[in-house]
């Protein structure tokens, strides 16, 4: 795994929202100015394949993002 690669799955995994390609690329650019969009979707895809993220797909919107950790979307509290 790449060095960017590494950098796109960490962010995934300390993220608690589920992002966009967009969002992850901004967001990596402030700390390395060489990452490219097309390094984030590169690794995006790399990522999904390899079961180490789930890709989020919604009809008329962005792909998302989610890491594999055990975590809930929704809790009850009623």
């Amino acid at each position: 795994m790449t060095n960017k690669t590494a950098m796109v799955l960490d962010f995934i995994n300390s993220s608690k929202c589920h992002p966009t390609a967009e969002e992850i690329f901004f967001s990596l650019k402030k700390k390395n100015n060489s990452i490219s969009l097309a390094t984030v979707y590169n690794s995006l895809n790399i990522l999904s394949k390899n079961g180490l993220i789930k890709k989020l797909v919604s009809d008329g919107k962005s792909d998302r993002y989610d890491n594999n950790i055990p975590h809930d979307h929704l809790i009850c509290i009623k």
